[in-house]
């Protein structure tokens, strides 16, 4: 029989005052731990020193899941590398701390002004852009993942990450060693509770070595794949155009299933349900899992890319070849080969010889800005280096001034994140590169897993990434980035599916002409209306926006309301825009959360913003 364990997205308690429990300690384990049953966690939580069970946590934990430890007046909040991350939120009557937004929101919550311009402007440009501590909203920051937070009463005492307390343990001996035994931890984990994983297989090359590596150790027959028909409107680098061929090369059976999560009306009010509880990733292709019934685990491929290469660039044009290599010298035109000459000197950004030399630094970081839409940092360095890492992903880059904030006041906002970042990851005990391995994994890793794995899948099934993982990160963290990963940013990976299929990953992708024959390319079509959208526009309209309501600042409010009917008048012309699935989300959560309030009582019920972060210690 299954493990019963309370599901990841219940977690949500509320501390008022000094009064605590009496008697001992207790423990509760929320969400689902791979690597070990919620007893064998527990048991080593109470027989090991705190620092020696981080550190096992950081190196071997697999799963998304949280301890709660409280003790009389003391709680403990431990989170595993793959938990998908939650919130705290802080006032004058204690803390609500909670894995969804909804969970800890009051009834009329206020926007930190900054963060809600920063989530407008900087989303629609990356999917996963958001700061690893702060959000949106006013008294409320992150709860991260592989992260400890401890309290007094209602009162913050400490909170920091462990990510780096694996440092002492030996890594995985190689990528193929740390796939091996997370592989070998679902595997255990599918025998002790009966149940079966179901790869979403997206045709990339983490997808493939997942199910490569679950087949060592599994019967493969007891592994679905199935791989969502690529709709119109999505890129189509990976989808089953892709896939088709690599499971025919691979030997696996594979399903194809259509993606109706634009027009089936359940899916799009399941997909409302649960942006009423948190922001998530609403075109997330196992959202159309909905309508089949999926009660498996969900293993996904997300964040692989993040952690192993840390944003490093990979043109789909060069799969698993080098940037200029001899064999794309003869398949590359003009406009490709200026395409691979700048992404290799993008990714020439995250390697240690950029990031230990100041005069390099200075001299590219103009030429990055450029292509990334943003501008330099002032400071070369560590300064710069974290400033630009936390807010836009890219190492000295900020992103463009946010009407109608100054390029100052990012300024003053990226060093307000970067000292919350900083005392939270205790960075003078970390050298550099470990530190901006952190800065990745709590920027894209971490949103990411926030928006694809807070849910389950109301079906049953669940999400798990399995690139968030302690084998897999910890080989991964703090790893020197030599000039060579910025033309092979993922060679360890493409090396592992060659050796497991025989064939290289561009040949395992290339199509045959009864592929195409069979499932036709579908060309992107931007002009097909997004039916989740139409069906819900209501909301985007500033006449009923909540969020225009919860803005205290008059002249941001002002902008914003410009904004929202600059963007909404173009909605049929730019039906896929997250800007617009960004904006219903916080509708729709603003909805859940609270009742209609009139703009001239508004004020208040908005208490000023804490500072949050003065009590957050190492």
């Amino acid at each position: 029989m299954p493990n019963l364990t309370t599901p990841i997205e219940d977690f949500s308690i509320g501390i008022s005052g000094p009064n605590g429990e009496k008697g001992g300690q207790s423990i509760t384990i929320y969400g689902d731990p791979i690597h070990a049953t919620v007893e064998d966690v527990i048991k080593s939580y109470e027989a090991m020193t705190l620092s020696d069970f981080l550190a096992k946590e950081a190196r071997h934990g697999i799963g998304n899941y949280l301890l709660l430890i409280r003790n009389g007046t003391k709680t403990r909040i431990i989170t595993s590398n793959g938990y998908c991350g939650g919130y705290i939120f802080q006032s004058d009557a204690g803390l609500n701390i909670g894995t969804t937004l909804a969970s800890v929101l009051p009834e009329y919550p206020a926007f930190d002004s900054f963060g809600l311009c920063f989530l407008l402007t900087a989303h629609p440009k990356s999917a996963w852009s958001s700061m690893p501590l702060t959000t949106p909203f006013a008294d409320t920051h992150r709860l991260p993942p592989c992260s400890i937070f401890e309290f007094e009463g209602a009162s913050i005492t400490s909170g920091r990450s462990y990510l780096a307390a694996s440092a002492g343990l030996a890594p995985a001996a190689d990528f193929a060693a740390a796939l091996a035994e997370v592989a070998e931890s679902f595997s255990s984990y599918y025998k002790r509770t009966g149940t079966k994983p179901t790869v979403m297989f997206s045709g990339g090359v983490d997808s493939l070595v997942l199910y490569l590596a679950l087949a060592e150790h599994m019967d493969p027959k007891d592994i679905r794949v199935i791989t969502m028909k690529t709709a119109a409107g999505r890129s189509t680098a990976n989808g089953h155009e892709r896939a088709l061929p690599v499971a025919r090369n691979s030997g696996m059976t594979i399903e194809v299933l259509e993606d109706r999560s634009l027009t089936d009306i359940s899916i799009m009010e399941a997909t409302a349900a649960l942006m009423r509880k948190d922001i998530i990733g609403s075109r997330a292709p196992h959202i159309s899992l909905l309508q089949y019934g999926v009660k498996d685990h969900i293993i996904h491929g997300q964040n692989m890319d993040s952690i192993v290469k840390h944003n490093m660039e990979i043109l789909q044009l060069n799969k698993d070849r080098g940037y200029l290599s001899d064999s794309m010298q003869s398949l590359a035109s003009g406009d490709k080969e200026a395409q691979q000459h700048r992404v290799f000197l993008q990714n020439l950004q995250a390697t240690d010889a950029y990031l230990t030399d100041e005069a390099f630094q200075v001299s590219t970081v103009r030429t990055y800005a450029k292509w990334r839409k943003g501008i330099p940092d002032p400071a070369p360095g560590r300064e710069g280096i974290l400033r630009g890492l936390l807010t836009s992903q890219f190492a000295n880059v900020l992103p463009y001034p946010i009407k109608p904030a100054s390029h100052c006041s990012m300024l003053d906002a990226a060093d307000r994140e970067a000292g919350l970042f900083r005392d939270f990851m205790a960075p003078d005990s970390l050298g550099l590169p470990r530190l901006v391995a952190a800065a990745r994994f709590y920027t894209y890793s971490a949103i990411a897993s926030k928006r694809l794995a807070t849910f389950s899948i109301p079906t049953g099934g669940s999400v798990q990434l399995a690139a968030m993982s302690g084998p897999i990160i910890s080989y991964y963290a703090g790893r020197p980035k030599e000039l060579l990963d910025a033309s092979q940013p993922k060679r360890e990976v493409f090396a592992y599916a060659q050796r497991r299929t025989g064939k290289p990953y561009h040949e395992l992708s290339t199509p045959s002409s009864d592929d195409l024959k069979k499932f036709p390319r579908q060309n992107r079509d931007d002009s097909k209306a997004d039916g989740f959208l139409q069906q819900y526009r209501r909301l985007l309209d500033p006449k009923n926006s909540r969020t225009l309501d919860a803005i205290p600042d008059p002249k941001i409010q002002n902008n914003i309301t410009k904004y929202y009917k600059e963007k909404v008048s173009t909605l049929n012309d730019e039906s896929f825009s997250g800007l617009f699935r960004t904006i219903l989300g916080l509708e729709l959560l603003l909805e859940n959360v609270s009742t209609r309030s009139s703009r001239s009582g508004k004020e208040a019920a908005i208490a000023p913003t804490k500072r949050w972060w003065q009590p957050f210690g190492r």
